[in-house]
């Protein structure tokens, strides 16, 4: 987690970029699509999401508490830690299971 602030601020910065290009975004989209008509998408709240770190490596209350701090005081970035991301896609895959 020791580039956490620094991923917070490429993070900061991509999301005002993609809230200044919102109109070239969706265009290039709908133009980038294979059907023939495009795909149309709205761009209204993006959000980005870092995926960085892992559980073991909060390993003290002072680490967990600062952790927790960080993740609830952004707004559009979310903190993810890779076991995290690990057991939600773990999760998704057996509801999407076909039995």
């Amino acid at each position: 987690l020791g580039d956490v602030y620094k991923r917070q601020a490429q993070a900061t910065d991509y999301l005002q970029k993609s809230k200044e290009n919102t109109i070239s975004y969706t265009k290039s989209i709908k133009e980038e699509t294979e059907s023939e008509e495009g795909i149309d998408v709205n761009i209204i709240n993006p959000r980005v999401i870092i995926v960085a770190g892992s559980t073991k490596e909060l390993n003290t209350k002072k680490k967990l508490n600062h952790f927790k701090n960080l993740r609830e005081s952004l707004k559009d970035i979310e903190f993810v830690l890779y076991d995290e991301l690990l057991e939600r896609l773990k999760n998704l895959l057996d509801k999407i299971k076909i039995k």
